[in-house]
């Protein structure tokens, strides 16, 4: 509903001279104004506000100063948000003298300048407090902070004498002790006196002077030192509900990005988060009042209430209280939804057991998709919609969740592309890949939630077992790896029955690969575990599996590669595994070849990875084997090369092979080729380095001392002053140590290889 008369008409009023008519609709306007016919709480308190400070503005151009005031007062109390008001509102407080209400609008607009971006209304506002500052405290303690270069001019750089000279002047305009005592101890403490600052926060009327932000530091500071902490409720009082967020995000932050923090342990860090959730209670509150009808202009931000939810979730599932993290994050993206939060309302859903809550909350999600599913990136949707299959998982059977997985198969079936590139140890991620990694790993994390409640309800369903098998072998984790182990021995004896029918030999066969797999991964990162013989047993077992293997098959090729990589990697039988390896190769071919320059990987267009690292690991094979380098190996790396230019390994092994032909000034171009490389995959600093002290030996073999000086000097700026070369390769280009070169050139083959 539309209030009586809006508040432009008002302002046209009184710029056309006509005050007295803009009283009179003013004081109609305010009059006819009844809540009931406002059922949304956020237009109810607009309309009032509107009304009000059409009030006041007629008001003061009446002369009516003192009423005006407490017409702004109530405007103010209805929207606290309205920032083009507030200059307004701190002239009538001013014409009025009324200090104390000017100095709080003053102040809280300052306070949210950073968050709501109105600069140009506090620089109007500090304006007009800056003739009258010495009328209130406040207007001095908002110049200090806002002004810049004010506050050195006044009390001086030194300090803490210039924070004293600050409190006593604000002390002789009648500041609050317990503000003045907050002065005190935020100096202390930015200064590094933690004693003196923990002496002036502890005695501090917290009720009186609810300050979150400052709470928060001192109770941060109490767990630091392990002495008690401050009880939260004393900031029960506390009406701005973006002070609390702020105060309780600040906790947030600290926990998740400041390095000491984070390596806490969550038994050390549960305090942490039970002060983060105490305090974004409070503001949780305000907001919810707000919603409920309570007047408090400081709560009608939607978003902020939002935002305050999911941190507010965010801690609680820190907590482990799981139930009450899903309603506060659904409340919140019911309120405003955004991506993050309507993230984490369905993640915390999938780990209450509640089946109702993970159902509403995935239909909740759905609708967040359809209105902004077209802002999300590709990862993002990939984690939405995995999300939406663990919820699943509380309430479908297992027909219906196996089709919902061939849909998410369907649609993101390049994932399976990307875990098998991402699972490969000759690869190393880029930077940019990094959240597409975190986003894969969180969708297997999904997937493994959901299969195990379906597990739980039919526990011989070949489909969930080989699917929960599978989740173990792409998550790659040492956790995943013991769990996917104990998993495929008991799957074994539950598919033994069906092994030799249609259906269930392509189940056993999925089973004894992921066993011989699992059993291998477990060796390659735990080989030093004392009586564990993971090498042989995989071994035997990739025999056994790879003997009723079905051509074709994903599944099949798969275990084809990694066993051929196996073999080759462990030289335990080369021949072997070029036979493997030769027939991935012949079942993925043909494939086209990415154009030439292309620095970004696309997995939904780029070539199997499985068919690049065939030929990468056949021509480490060749190598080992000294076959012809200039057929062989060379065609092979050539052609991995070709179908993944993403992979500056392969020109690494390539300057290994012209290396060992002797071939310096080819072995030159491949290892810059190798260092230079600026694609998104760019080596490891390990790798560069390694590869610039050979390019260094090179360069001197072959005369070019300028070149080798420059990539000497590129070599220790890598900041690899701890690598191994470096004495010898500065001794080496010393010219009083030119033979030098004869004993390094003898170590290019090892040191590449």
């Amino acid at each position: 509903m539309a209030y009586p008369n809006s508040i432009e008409q008002i302002q046209a009023l009184i710029q056309q001279g006509d005050a007295v008519t803009a009283l009179r609709r003013a004081n109609d306007t305010v009059g006819r104004l009844r809540p009931e016919d406002f059922p949304d709480v956020r237009e109810r308190a607009l309309a009032f506000n509107q009304a009000w400070y059409g009030l006041a503005l007629a008001q003061h151009t009446s002369g009516q100063m003192s009423d005006a005031c407490e017409s702004a007062r109530q405007a103010f109390e209805f929207d606290a948000l309205e920032f083009e008001q507030q200059p307004d509102m701190v002239r009538i407080a001013i014409a009025a003298r009324n200090w104390p209400f000017a100095g709080l609008v003053a102040g809280h607009c300052a306070s949210l300048v950073e968050r709501h971006g109105e600069q140009d209304a506090a620089d109007e506002i500090i304006a007009m407090i800056e003739p009258v500052e010495r009328e209130s405290p406040l207007f001095v303690e908002l110049l200090n902070g806002e002004v810049h270069g004010r506050y050195d001019a006044r009390y001086g750089a030194e300090e803490p004498q210039g924070n004293n000279r600050m409190v006593a002047e604000l002390r002789g305009l009648g500041m609050a002790e317990d503000d003045l005592l907050l002065h005190g101890a935020f100096g202390a403490h930015e200064l590094g006196d933690d004693d003196l600052a923990l002496r002036l926060w502890s005695q501090v009327n917290w009720r009186a002077a609810p300050r979150p932000y400052s709470f928060a530091n001192y109770a941060m500071l109490c767990l630091r030192k392990g002495l008690p902490t401050p009880d939260p409720m004393q900031l029960a009082g506390q009406r701005d509900a973006e002070l609390l967020y702020n105060g309780g995000t600040h906790v947030v932050t600290l926990l998740t990005e400041d390095a000491e923090l984070k390596a806490m342990s969550r038994e050390q860090a549960r305090p942490w988060w039970a002060l983060a959730a105490a305090i974004l209670q409070h503001g949780f509150d305000r907001y919810a009042a707000f919603e409920n009808g309570e007047r408090n202009g400081y709560a009608v931000d939607a978003h902020f209430f939002a935002m305050l939810c999911n941190n507010l979730g965010i801690a609680l599932g820190k907590l482990n209280l799981h139930d009450r993290a899903c309603q506060v994050h659904e409340r919140g993206l019911l309120t405003s939804p955004f991506m993050e939060n309507a993230q984490n309302a369905l993640y915390e859903a999938t780990l209450t057991d509640d089946a109702a809550a993970a159902r509403r909350c995935s239909e909740h999600v759905g609708r967040f998709l359809q209105d902004y599913g077209n802002y999300l990136d590709t990862a993002q949707q990939c984690r939405f919609q995995s999300l939406m299959l663990a919820a699943a998982g509380y309430s479908d059977t297992p027909d219906v969740w196996f089709e919902k997985l061939r849909v998410f198969n369907q649609q993101w079936g390049y994932m399976r592309k990307q875990a098998r590139f991402m699972n490969s140890d000759e690869h190393h991620l880029p930077l940019e890949w990094s959240y597409l990694k975190r986003e894969h790993n969180q969708a297997i994390n999904d997937q493994w939630r959901s299969l195990k409640i379906l597990h739980k309800r039919a526990s011989q369903d070949p489909r969930v077992i080989t699917c929960m098998l599978r989740n173990r072998r792409d998550h790659a984790s040492e956790e995943a790896r013991a769990e996917g182990l104990a998993l495929a021995e008991q799957a074994l004896h539950v598919l033994a029955p069906l092994k030799d029918t249609p259906e269930g030999t392509r189940y056993w066969f999925e089973a004894r690969y992921s066993l011989a797999y699992l059993r291998y991964r477990s060796w390659f990162y735990q080989s030093s575990v004392v009586g564990q013989d993971w090498l042989p047993q995989a071994r035997k077992e990739f025999e056994v599996v790879l003997a009723q293997h079905i051509e074709g098959d994903p599944e099949a090729i798969d275990a084809m590669l990694d066993y051929g990589m196996l073999l080759v990697r462990e030289i335990l039988d080369l021949p072997e595994g070029i036979a493997w390896l030769t027939r991935v190769i012949q079942a993925l071919e043909p494939q086209p070849r990415p154009r030439g320059g292309e620095r970004k990987w696309d997995p939904k267009t780029a070539p199997d990875p499985a068919l690049a690292l065939a030929y990468l690991f056949r021509a480490q094979a060749y190598s080992l084997q000294d076959q012809d380098l200039n057929s062989s190996v060379r065609s092979d790396l050539e052609q991995a090369g070709a179908l993944n230019p993403w992979l500056p390994g392969v020109w690494y092994w390539m300057a290994t092979v012209e290396c060992e032909s002797g071939n310096a000034m080819e072995a030159i171009a491949m290892a810059e080729r190798f260092v230079d490389f600026d694609g998104d995959n760019r080596p490891w600093w390990r790798e560069r380095a390694d590869m610039l002290s050979a390019l260094v030996t090179l360069q001197h073999a072959v005369g070019n001392l300028p070149e080798a000086q420059r990539r000497l000097a590129e070599l220790e700026s890598l900041g690899a002053s701890a690598h191994e070369d470096l004495p010898a390769l500065r001794k080496l280009l010393n010219p009083g140590a030119a033979q030098a070169g004869k004993s390094l050139w003898g170590r290019i083959k090892g040191l590449l290889g």
